[in-house]
């Protein structure tokens, strides 16, 4: 389990035709991910691009490149310092909570793509979205 009691759920996501075509080639990787999550008390499955059209993708293509970009990791403990000392910390109480510019919003969008800070992604992440550390 991580965080607060919250349940691993590991999901990976593939064009429906290319799931079509290359399952089996895909098989072995789908195993390994089911084994992984199962090991840590979660669940994995493997959805196309079609469940995910909505927010969901739009959250995901806005994250995704975001994850191997650079981060100031001085910013980042500020922003993670924060989170914690609010109750109920959302995206705008904790930007309003650290130094108002570009670095910070560009930290807080990195460290939420790579999974440090966690967010309900079936919505349009907003500064009302209430977040959490993982």
């Amino acid at each position: 389990m991580s965080g607060a009691g919250r349940r691993i759920e590991l999901i990976e996501i593939k064009y429906e035709a290319d799931l079509h075509d290359h399952r089996e080639r895909m098989r072995p990787g789908f195993a390994a991910a089911d084994a992984w999550a199962r090991e840590r008390a979660g669940t994995f499955r493997v959805v196309t691009e079609f469940a995910i059209r909505g927010p969901q993708l739009v959250n995901a293509q806005r994250l995704l490149p975001l994850r191997a970009a650079p981060i100031d990791s001085a910013r980042a403990a500020e922003v993670v310092a924060a989170m914690r000392s609010q109750r109920a910390p959302t995206v705008g109480s904790v930007l309003a909570a650290v130094p108002r510019d570009s670095i910070s919003l560009a930290t807080l969008w990195r460290l939420i793509a790579r999974g440090t800070v966690t967010a309900d992604f079936s919505a349009a992440i907003s500064f009302d979205t209430p977040i959490l550390l993982a």
